[in-house]
């Protein structure tokens, strides 16, 4: 009787489960700048990665799996940097790496040379941390690490792969203008208001090769992002959640940490747990969306004040017809900051029109690394 009840509610999960459960999460996570989100970028990685048919067991509701669409309808993103701004595309954001100093938190990093989360001796930090202590074996640790880095290597292991050509043409570009140089002060007649030239070109040049290959990253920061959230996921239900710890994603799928779940010596639910964190996580991301959409605000009413001021001292002009002496085109500046724009400006955009910050209104684009919005992160050094 009781393994029919079972079969019964049990329900295999779906690309539509997926859907779902994107669009809870991005629309949640990003405000005011939803129009930032694109779930087909997310859609994308489930039918490229097959993650329906990798993951089904892990991720459908079920009395196997702790954490189902019923109780936990989000993918944990791990702590958002408090440095994180939607002002910013995401491989410009600023962040710091976590470093490993507390055993209840173990960080495993993405390599910079390597498409691998690596680790130095990760056995004895293995054996040094908490994880022992809960069950947890070397053996699924490695496992888990090992799974991460499969999953990464068509997202992480693009941008490493992106990053290197970049610097691989910027060296290049730099041995040719040493060998120009020695060229031209080996030669008699050798011209070096040319080699001058070159030098200009080449700091010239390297900013744009840098800039060129961040702008192809922030789309696969986004998925990998996202990818790791499900392998954690994935991975808690399988094993980690029933002893007491979790996997997380790193920022921006920077690395993985795995964390003893503090349920207050078993007075907490590890659920309720989970769900309390979530909670204070969106007030604080909030909160950052509010600051950036009033400093977005702040410059659209620059944009606007000034051509606003342009356009009345022409209108002025042509009403006169003569120049404006600058007492006159003073007096309409100050009646024009002097009035409301910015307010008017947002009762018309209405709160669900945030704008987009990013590429796609020539905002700038970069990444490195960060603080959180957990009280363990505030005694955090940059590495």
């Amino acid at each position: 009787m009781d393994m029919e009840m079972g079969l019964k509610e049990r329900k295999a999960w779906t690309r539509d489960d997926f859907r779902l459960m994107i669009n809870q999460t991005f629309s949640e996570y990003y405000g005011k700048f939803r129009d930032q989100f694109n779930p087909d970028e997310y859609m994308q990685c489930v039918d490229d990665e097959e993650l329906v048919k990798r993951f089904n067991a892990f991720l459908e509701r079920s009395e196997d799996n702790m954490i189902t669409q019923d109780n936990v309808p989000w993918l944990d993103l791990g702590d958002i940097p408090s440095t994180h701004s939607f002002m910013r595309s995401e491989s410009q954001q600023v962040y710091y790496v976590p470093r490993n100093r507390n055993p209840e938190l173990v960080y495993v990093r993405y390599s910079a040379f390597r498409p691998k989360f690596h680790t130095s001796n990760p056995k004895e930090r293995f054996e040094k941390s908490a994880l022992p202590r809960k069950e947890v074996t070397l053996r699924d640790f490695t496992h888990t690490t090992n799974l991460c880095s499969l999953m990464m290597k068509n997202y992480r292991g693009k941008i490493l792969l992106y990053d290197m050509i970049g610097y691989g043409t910027i060296l290049f570009g730099l041995l040719i203008i040493i060998l120009l140089g020695v060229g031209t002060s080996g030669s008699e007649s050798g011209n070096w208001g040319n080699m001058v030239l070159y030098i200009l070109l080449y700091f010239i040049f390297v900013p744009i090769v840098y800039k060129v290959s961040k702008c192809f990253q922030c789309k696969y920061l986004r998925q990998a992002h996202f990818v790791l959230a499900v392998v954690c996921r994935a991975e808690n239900n399988r094993y980690y959640l029933r002893r007491g710890v979790e996997v997380r994603p790193g920022y921006l799928a920077r690395w993985i940490e795995f964390s003893v779940v503090d349920t207050d010596g078993g007075k907490k639910d590890v659920i309720q747990v989970l769900r309390d964190r979530h909670v204070k996580s969106m007030e604080q991301t909030k909160k950052n969306v509010e600051a950036d959409h009033q400093r977005y605000m702040e410059g659209v009413n620059r944009d606007i004040n000034s051509q606003a001021i342009e356009l009345r001292i022409q209108i002025e002009q042509a009403k006169k017809g003569r120049e404006l002496t600058d007492e006159e085109k003073q007096d309409i500046v100050n009646a024009q900051l002097a009035r409301p724009v910015k307010e008017e400006y947002e009762r018309g955009q209405g709160d669900n029109a945030g704008p987009r910050a990013g590429g796609q209104h020539g905002m700038p684009e970069e990444e490195e690394s960060s603080g959180s919005v957990s009280s363990d992160w505030d005694d955090w050094q940059d590495p």
